[in-house]
């Protein structure tokens, strides 16, 4: 029988043996947060961005840190658990959850982890991905503070709007957030092109501070594209030329459609090779 391993608090162990505490509490109240990393060519993809995120949210939600999270022990800890499933490309999972007994109010703010690899058919960052179909999850999921910024455990609005995209037909819903503006998809930030501009809402919208987004912005700032973080309605999106999404598995992803509008998809794979060539 061929195990498949996972890593929690630095043990790596066969995936049917991880079991969980009843105090839990990623189980109990989501008091938690993660990270999706591309691992491939033996290192994660942009993982000290990752890390910063990382800590950034833990010290927002008030977990305290050591030094197991330091990017060195992460690296080292992901390239074990890859090579422990024989793995050259993976999708990475790190969870950190607080640890500890306690309501609401918990009796500690240290911290355990989990980290995850499963198997990833592609090398890069795919060119002509199938155009994607999309609508709008109706009730507003995101708030617009800090903890929308990160990625967290408590993720049941996105589940929501999963499932919506199932029961429509689609391939993905966009959220709303508080103000019913459109901040992301379910598992991406969002770019529009309109008259040539490209635009994109800021954090203060609600959105995760997704790392290929981040790492976009920057190659566009370098570039002096004409580019802007703004808030975005239905109008928007309904006049808008061109629609991408952005993840850290993916890439940039292209919109093909909206309620029956159809994008062009004249920019999208150009960013693309943009975005795999800064990775190199």
């Amino acid at each position: 029988m061929t195990h498949h391993y996972v890593c929690i608090n630095g043990n790596v162990i066969p995936a049917e043996e991880a079991v969980f505490n009843i105090q839990n509490r990623s189980i109990k109240y989501g008091d938690g947060l993660f990270e999706t990393m591309f691992y491939r060519k033996g290192r994660a993809i942009l993982l000290e961005k990752h890390v910063h995120r990382l800590l950034k949210g833990m010290a927002l939600l008030k977990i305290q840190t050591d030094e197991r999270l330091t990017l060195t022990h992460i690296a080292a800890s992901i390239d074990t658990l890859c090579q422990k499933n024989q793995l050259s490309t993976a999708r990475i999972r790190l969870q950190v959850v607080r640890q500890g007994e306690g309501y609401y109010h918990p009796k500690a703010n240290t911290f355990s982890y989990i980290l995850e690899a499963e198997t990833l058919q592609q090398i890069d960052y795919p060119l002509n991905q199938p155009a994607l179909n999309v609508d709008i999850y109706p009730q507003p999921i995101k708030t617009c503070t800090a903890l929308s910024n990160i990625k967290s455990c408590s993720a049941v609005g996105y589940v929501l709007a999963s499932l919506h995209a199932s029961e429509l037909g689609v391939d993905d819903c966009l959220v709303l957030n508080s103000e019913n503006r459109i901040c992301e998809s379910t598992h991406s930030n969002i770019f529009l092109i309109h008259e040539g501009r490209i635009s994109t809402p800021p954090l203060s919208e609600g959105c995760v501070a997704g790392i290929m987004r981040e790492q976009l912005i920057q190659i566009m700032n370098e570039e002096s594209v004409d580019s802007t973080e703004r808030s975005i309605n239905l109008e928007d999106l309904l006049s808008a030329e061109e629609v991408f999404l952005t993840n850290a598995l993916r890439g940039i992803t292209s919109v093909g459609s909206f309620r029956g509008i159809n994008y062009a998809r004249k920019q999208a794979d150009a960013w693309q090779q943009k975005l795999q060539s800064s990775l190199i």
